[in-house]
């Protein structure tokens, strides 16, 4: 069996409030989401 790696997604961002967050977190695209991804160390 495959050794397995944990990765992890870091994105931080300002918001006006919990609404605004949730929105721009559901309007990322896959891709947008991959550019944060890192192995963990």
């Amino acid at each position: 069996m495959p050794k397995l790696k944990t990765y992890k997604i870091l994105v931080k961002f300002d918001a006006t409030d919990e609404k605004d967050a949730e929105d721009f977190v559901y309007d990322m695209q896959p891709k947008d989401w991959l550019q944060h991804l890192e192995e963990e160390e």
